[in-house]
């Protein structure tokens, strides 16, 4: 009888830890962002992309004096972990505030923190136009008043109203067809690298990506959609292919 409740015992002990690891693992949030750390940026051979990691992991704009040619970029890195407006009015200027509360738009799918938080205009434009065109539907008309870029500016009514008229507004051709491409979901409009960016972003298609002629573009519109480092290997400049997988890093923060 003891043997017997013994072996019980121990079964209902295996059990136990059975379930207690089931529980654990359900609990666990996956997001590289959270389970690597800073010591992770040394696995980039690119001395501007490890700066640019550096940067994301510890929430330091300074670390981007060191990227040239690349600041706004980097900056953008090192404002995603910001989660709060006020943690971005603690930057010390306006262009790295206006970055940080885009990122923040995308991330809590709410263009309105820039126009609540930014007043000066060439501000609230840098901060408006970093939010892809898919977004433009959680927003009202008001919106699209606050944006100075006329092409800007008549695309976004295109996509709330679903309606091209409003492209006819637009002078210039190649933003004239950004705004049938994203009114019409038609990449056969698509002329630039821009165009075939935004739509990837509206249609989460990441084939679109693969018509964008700058590899530097093809890195972000891949690592955003896909949060697959391994889709990276598709691009050939090492620069560019190193910063796909960064921003695949970015993209488990910002959900784009």
């Amino acid at each position: 009888m003891f043997i017997m409740n013994k072996s019980i015992a121990i079964i209902g002990i295996l059990i136990i830890l059975s379930l207690l690891i089931v529980l654990t693992s359900v609990n666990i949030k996956k997001d590289p962002l959270e389970s690597l750390n800073i010591k992770y940026c040394d696995n980039f051979s690119n001395s501007y992309v490890k700066i640019m990691c550096y940067s994301l992991f510890s929430g330091n704009h300074t670390y981007c004096d060191l990227v040239k040619g690349h600041k706004s970029t980097c900056i953008s890195f090192s404002t995603i972990k910001k989660e709060t407006v006020e943690e971005c009015k603690q930057l010390n200027n306006s262009y790295s505030t206006s970055i940080c509360l885009s990122n923040l738009a995308i991330k809590n799918k709410d263009p309105s923190l820039c126009e609540k938080n930014i007043e000066k205009q060439i501000f609230l434009d840098a901060c408006l136009m970093r939010i892809p065109y898919k977004y433009y539907k959680l927003y009202n008309k008001t919106y699209c008043e606050y944006l100075t870029h006329g092409s800007a500016k008549y695309t976004c009514f295109s996509v709330l109203d679903n309606n091209i008229n409003n492209c006819e507004n637009i002078n210039e051709p190649s933003g004239k067809n950004i705004c049938l491409a994203m009114t019409l979901k038609n990449n056969s409009y698509c002329e630039t690298d821009t165009c075939y960016e935004q739509l990837a972003f509206l249609e989460n298609n990441i084939e679109l990506c693969y018509h964008i002629q700058s590899e530097f573009f093809m890195a972000e519109c891949i690592g955003l959609i896909s949060g697959d480092s391994e889709k990276c290997n598709y691009i050939q400049n090492e620069f560019s292919k190193e910063l796909c997988r960064l921003y695949v890093l970015a993209a488990a923060e910002l959900n784009i």
